[in-house]
């Protein structure tokens, strides 16, 4: 079963690199950003544990104001950061403090998709990492 769980994040992780890394343009400047990979520091997390996640951005120019976002168990997530990128390859490690698994305020325990997405003017890029909580 284990190693069931360990191929479908694999598999999800690899598909969301090739499928939803592509750069978006914008016509009028020549301006390109792309979020090319979002990776979580492990598959499985407990109730209440710390979620690590790295960004992977490339930028085709360097950039201020750049909106960072993360969403996701159920509306409990709603991460948001202004941030400067600088031209090439850029890395954003966002941390947050999963909310406990119970009925009470809290989330079940399952498999959840972490949405991430950066803005800048007209510009966005989306992509999204799986993550199982359990209690």
């Amino acid at each position: 079963m284990d190693k069931l769980l360990a191929l479908f994040f694999l598999t999800a992780f690899i598909a969301c690199i090739f499928a939803c890394g592509c750069a978006d343009q914008n016509p009028e400047g020549g301006m390109s950003l792309a979020l090319v990979g979002v990776i979580a520091d492990k598959p499985v997390y407990h109730s209440a544990e710390l979620l690590n996640i790295t960004l992977a951005v490339n930028s085709s120019r360097s950039v201020q104001g750049v909106n960072v976002s993360l969403t996701g168990l159920n509306g409990r997530l709603n991460e948001r950061k202004t941030m400067d990128l600088n031209e090439g390859s850029n890395q954003i490690s966002i941390a947050y403090k999963l909310p406990r698994c119970n009925v009470c305020g809290g989330i079940k325990a399952g498999i959840y998709n972490i949405t991430c997405r950066v803005d800048y003017e007209n510009i966005s890029s989306e992509s999204s990492v799986v993550i199982d909580v359990q209690q």
